[in-house]
């Protein structure tokens, strides 16, 4: 009782892997480390992509809860060598993967996955049926869409990238599935910004459009909203979806819940690892 005592008083706890390790020697399998590595393609603490830092924090977080290792593991995007990024896995026992963002201009992740457990947390490239823990964009869009009608707004409108990733569709088909069932003079247009011009563009789509208030993910819809107020241009408000955490000290909208996205990954690759 002392020792258990002793060891409780230094941070060591009981971990729920053990019988399973215990199993893998004495079964058909053999035992691997309980290690697991969190892959991203953007750098630990980015002051820019702070969801990713906070889904880093969870996967910690939850590992150290189940008695599992971790180490954050950066890939090039660029660069991104992935029969050696799977070497380096095999060479440090690490037995699952948290796969985390990585740029659109990665066209796959070609990791073997015979070897590892895995989940995303992440709408990545070439994972079909990937075990998946991420944002609910369709509920989310469904609960802004009814939170600001319930407000008063009757004319919502949606900004968003003219280059659409998978996350940007769903919030804009889903966005266009519920104004359809709006009586048509409150439907608003979808815009999608490109180029040089797409300042000028938004200011114009306000202007003709005349939105109550805009959904959008995209920083730059909060600075040039803020340049026409300066301008004393009539502007309409903002309900901002927050990839960021908070980077937009001007925030009113959803901020993703980061931590628990990277707890529920973690959880995943867990089960995976027991089985």
């Amino acid at each position: 009782e002392r020792v258990i005592e002793a060891l409780k008083n230094q941070g060591y706890g009981r971990t729920p892997f053990h019988a399973a390790w215990q199993v893998s020697i004495h079964g058909d399998r053999v035992a691997s480390k309980p290690s697991i590595a969190y892959l991203c393609g953007y750098r630990e603490m980015n002051s820019v992509k702070r969801l990713w830092d906070g889904i880093w924090k969870g996967v910690k977080e939850r590992s150290k809860m189940l008695g599992l290792m971790t180490e954050y593991f950066f890939v090039n995007p660029v660069k991104a060598d992935w029969s050696r990024v799977g070497g380096i896995l095999n060479a440090r026992g690490v037995s699952g993967v948290v796969l985390g963002a990585f740029p659109r201009s990665v066209e796959s992740i070609e990791l073997p996955w015979e070897q590892f457990a895995c989940a995303s947390v992440d709408y990545l490239q070439g994972l079909d049926g990937a075990h998946r823990s991420a944002q609910n964009h369709y509920d989310a869009m469904q609960r802004i869409f009814e939170k600001l009608l319930g407000e008063g707004h009757r004319r919502l409108g949606y900004v968003g990238p003219a280059d659409c990733d998978l996350r940007s569709m769903q919030w804009a088909g889903t966005f266009l599935e519920r104004q359809s069932w709006l009586p048509k003079k409150d439907c608003v247009p979808v815009l999608r910004c490109e180029g040089e011009g797409a300042e000028n563009g938004f200011r114009s789509w306000c202007r003709e459009s005349r939105p109550d208030i805009i959904i959008t993910a995209m920083p730059e819809v909060a600075i040039w909203r803020r340049e026409m107020l300066r301008a004393g241009l009539a502007t309409p408000d903002l309900f901002q979806l927050d990839l960021h955490q908070g980077s937009d000290p001007d925030l009113n909208g959803m901020i993703y819940p980061a931590r628990e996205i990277g707890i529920a990954a973690t959880d995943l690759v867990a089960d995976q690892l027991r089985n």
